[in-house]
């Protein structure tokens, strides 16, 4: 089974002085550097808008409001993941039902498939991004 690291940063002398950019502009929170990430960021993604956030739980909701999550929506998630995973989705209301990962994966498919046959679901990301490799899960449960 492979390992699955929980904090390590990769933190090179690129990323520091991106830091020191933002910090000596005098805007910590919006401003051009911002501006010029959501725009590099959409570029890359091929998207037409973006928006950066202050952290992965308000992206989380925001992308959960996006995709219609409201009172009684169920989510599948695994309780093996950051808490904001479930609590993002709970503050729009929505219903938290959770499936363990699986021991060779650390997926969810079976769960997915077996829950998806039952109930109108969405899932947040699998566990950790590993069954994202390979293009694995391309049509296992309704992803955010």
């Amino acid at each position: 089974m492979d390992k699955v690291n929980f904090s390590v940063a990769s933190i090179g002398k690129e990323e520091e002085d991106a830091v020191i950019r933002v910090l000596r502009s005098g805007w910590l929170t919006t401003g051009k550097e911002t501006f010029a990430f959501e725009n590099e960021f959409a570029e890359k993604i091929g998207a037409a808008h973006t928006l950066a956030v202050n952290s992965a739980t308000s992206g989380l909701m925001l992308a959960f409001d996006a995709c219609g999550i409201r009172e009684n929506t169920k989510i599948l998630t695994t309780p093996y993941t950051f808490a904001s995973t479930a609590l993002a989705a709970r503050h729009l209301g929505a219903h938290i039902e959770y499936a363990d990962i699986e021991k060779d994966s650390y997926n969810r498919r079976k769960a997915c498939r077996r829950y998806e046959k039952t109930n109108k679901s969405y899932s947040s990301c699998p566990y950790s991004g590993k069954c994202l490799q390979n293009g694995r899960n391309k049509h296992d449960c309704k992803k955010i």
